[in-house]
């Protein structure tokens, strides 16, 4: 019932789509009707649809991320700060043309500290456009920031209340200063989160009959710190220097009790032993990354980029086997850097055409130590755990070029080139050492067939990153005491990926953005046997194939009699073929989602100065496939919701629920006779796991 809910709301959506179209410049709407268009700035770039501030004056938006998240057609894609390298963790939103400097903190913290009255518009910027540092996304948002000087300091409380009666309270407090010269943010905030886990055991034999049954209480605590400055000054009339740089750590602790029942001689379930496992993590986090802009003369302009980061972390963890005894205890120490530098050069060849080229090098490393004993009641004996203390370094570097043109009126294109080379190093346990070097091309087309219609067409082949987790083997006591192998002889996955997409847009503010994809894939990674089969860990596969389509709608709900409401859907569906290692048959490939819905209605009451905005998420199963077991995430379905005023002056007040459909991490776990390939079922079991929904408060105040 639910998705068939989920999928009307697709139809109605859809439905609302049959206004005639207007010129782009026509899409934006007024504050006062949804059907008077505003006139955006003028403009001279093909590709960019401007919105100027006062669009998102309905919305009552408080923040540059409030209002990047109202803009029609578009889904925020925040950074990633576990990606090495610089162009691929950027996310999707510039500001001021440009990517923020830095890693670690994230694309939605650094617009959620600028304040709305501080940005001028927001801008859609649609495949390669001269100017814009887009990097490898073909579709972004630019927030252009106000050069007016200012200074507003910022104080957001919030606490979330949790079933158990427990709550978690977190605080930030930012200054930003604006001056014809300068841009200065210095923020500190502290974060906790608090989870309330608890559920269900079931272990089933192969006819089905319960053998065992645990209940247990799984609950997590998270505390954070994080201080960041970001500062951005002129050196003169064509320099300028940005530099970022941030500190953070964390507290982390999970303690379990896991209660089993069996089967009496009568068929009742008897309690019986508890089971006990605690996880204790800690980590300190920092980074410091200047960048220098110099302008030469009107066409040429240069940028370099250092960034320098270390992370380390902790992890103590111990379980006791209720039946026998004994005590297995876990001791991680795992240290993280990564040092980069960047210097690229841009020339501008006049008439929306542009020339970049750059080179980009890295060294990054992961030390990890690992030491597993168990003790039985006669002593600690330390186990062996192969691929588990050793450093994983890398060496990286790339060199690119790039050029952005308009070959007509109607069509605007980005052609790149990229050749990536590494060196991937293993010292200690099974020392190894590869080299690898990939050519990767690139081709964004851009067609407007007209101001309201566009297409575009992306031809690349990007090269995936190794994940040093990759290649250290752990074992997770959050997840049972799970052994997840570490594999030394890994090696990247290239894909050729062509995507296909529409944009079009309507004189009511509706905008559909419809969008299909086919990747070829070479050395797919997924789990495999290693180490002679002993266990599995992450390993190449062979080659595979990845395709699918993805939906966007935004429609304002004015024509069924709600004025300043909308509804946003984003639909995708994937498909996906492989080759099992284990038992030869074709598969998709593990941990893909082969669907995923989410449906987003906001209603904005002006006068009132109120928000609401509820949202709907469904996402499909989720198999992994291990060496004697299939492990399934089931499909989910989870609501969200929100009040939010700003009545009172000064402040903005939103009062929410989360996981209102009770949050869940619901799990099967299939185990076989052997490994997969015997087909025969050993035993099941299944984990119902539960959080509760939780309350949210958060009000955020301007002095």
């Amino acid at each position: 019932m639910r998705s068939i809910a989920v999928a009307t709301g697709v139809c109605i959506v859809l439905g609302l789509l049959s206004s005639p179209g207007v010129a782009q410049s026509d899409v934006a709407e007024s504050s006062a009707s949804e059907t008077t268009p505003v006139t955006e700035p003028d403009r001279q770039i093909r590709g960019v649809v401007a919105y100027p501030a006062d669009f998102f004056t309905r919305y009552n938006a408080v923040t540059a991320l409030e209002m990047v998240r109202q803009l029609p057609g578009f889904t925020f894609k925040n950074s990633d700060r576990n990606t090495r390298g610089y162009a691929g963790s950027a996310g999707n939103v510039l500001i001021n043309q440009k990517r923020p400097n830095g890693k670690s903190d994230s694309l939605e913290d650094v617009l959620n500290r600028i304040p709305a009255e501080n940005v001028e518009s927001v801008e859609l910027v649609q495949g390669g456009v001269p100017g814009y540092e887009t990097g490898q996304e073909p579709l972004v948002a630019n927030v252009n920031i106000r050069g007016t000087a200012s200074r507003t300091r910022t104080l957001q409380l919030g606490t979330r209340l949790y079933d158990d009666g427990k709550f978690s309270p977190n605080a930030e407090i930012v200054q930003s200063s604006l001056s014809a010269n300068r841009s200065l943010t210095l923020s500190g905030a502290y974060s906790s989160d608090h989870h309330a886990w608890r559920g269900t055991e079931t272990t089933t034999d192969a006819n089905g009959d319960v053998i065992s049954l645990r209940r247990f209480t799984d609950p997590w605590t998270f505390e954070e710190g994080i201080v960041s400055i970001n500062l951005e000054q002129s050196i003169g009339d064509r320099s300028s220097l940005r530099v970022q740089t941030r500190a953070r750590g964390f507290d982390f602790i999970r303690p379990g009790a896991f209660i089993n029942f069996t089967p009496s001689a009568t068929g009742e379930f008897v309690e019986g032993v508890t089971d006990i496992s605690e996880s204790k993590r800690w980590a300190e986090e920092y980074e410091f990354s200047p960048v220098i802009d110099r302008q030469f003369g009107d066409d040429w302009r240069a940028e370099a980029t250092l960034l320098a980061r270390s992370y380390a972390f902790n992890d103590s963890s111990f379980s006791i086997n209720g039946s026998s005894g004994d005590l297995t205890r876990s001791r991680l120490k795992r240290t993280d850097r990564e040092f980069l530098g960047r210097a690229v050069i841009t020339k501008s060849l006049g008439d929306q055409n542009e020339l970049e080229v750059g080179i980009e090098s890295a060294a990054n490393s992961r030390d990890q130590k690992l030491k597993i004993s168990i003790d039985d009641g006669a002593g600690p004996m330390v186990l062996d755990l192969p691929g588990s203390n050793a450093k994983v370094s890398e060496r990286r570097s790339e060199l690119y070029a790039s050029y952005i043109g308009q070959a007509t009126q109607k069509i605007g294109f980005e052609a790149g080139l990229r050749y990536e080379w590494s060196t991937i190093s293993r010292t200690g346990g099974d020392a190894n050492e590869r080299s690898f070097s990939f050519l990767k091309p690139e081709l964004r087309i851009r067609y407007d067939q007209s101001p309201q219609r566009q297409f575009r067409v992306n031809l690349e082949r990007p090269v995936g990153q190794l994940s040093f987790s990759d290649f250290l083997s752990i074992i997770d006591f959050a997840q049972g005491g799970q052994l997840n192998g570490g594999n030394p002889t890994l090696s990247p996955s290239a894909r050729w990926r062509v995507e296909g997409a529409m944009d079009q847009r309507f004189s009511n503010g509706s905008v559909v953005t419809a969008t299909i994809f086919h990747e070829w894939i070479d050395d797919v990674i997924d789990r495999a046997p290693v180490f002679g089969g002993q266990f599995d860990a992450p390993a190449n596969i062979g080659n595979g194939r990845r395709y699918g389509a993805r939906l966007e709608a935004s429609a304002p709900l004015s024509p069924l009699g709600l004025p300043n409401a909308r509804i946003d859907v984003t639909a995708a569906v994937e498909d996906s073929q492989v080759t099992d290692p284990v038992t030869g048959n074709i598969r998709a490939l593990g941990d893909s989602e082969q669907y995923s819905v989410t449906a987003e209605y906001r209603h904005s009451f002006p006068n009132q100065k109120l928000n609401l905005n509820v949202r709907v998420e469904r996402k499909a199963d989720v198999k992994i496939y291990r060496l004697d077991q299939i492990q399934i995430e089931p499909a989910l379905t989870e609501v969200f919701a929100f009040v939010e005023t700003t009545r009172f002056k000064g402040f903005v007040v939103r009062v929410g629920a989360d996981y209102i459909l009770d949050e869940e991490d619901d799990r099967r776990f299939i185990n076989f006779v052997g490994d997969r390939s015997s087909g025969l079922i050993a035993q099941q079991l299944d984990r119902r796991k539960r959080q509760g929904v939780f309350l949210n408060m958060r009000i955020r105040a301007n002095f």
